[in-house]
């Protein structure tokens, strides 16, 4: 069962919480991180920023730490 199939839910429609450019600016980061040849490392966080995974991080701080 499907609710757009129920009369009740008939007109319901849901809207996206991100806007079309935001979502089109996200998929874009998205792109380009996987065309970098460290983009792994990276990831789009919740409000669009390109952050380092936090994985990547602690193994470079660890890496740092034994210099």
């Amino acid at each position: 069962m499907v609710l757009k199939d129920l009369e009740a839910y008939k007109n319901i429609y849901l809207k996206s919480c991100k806007s079309h450019i935001e979502i089109l600016v996200e998929m874009n980061a998205k792109a380009v991180l996987r065309q970098l040849p460290q983009g792994k490392e990276f990831r789009v966080n919740a409000s669009g920023r390109i952050i380092q995974h936090a994985r990547h991080q602690d193994n470079m701080e660890t890496a740092h730490s034994s210099d």
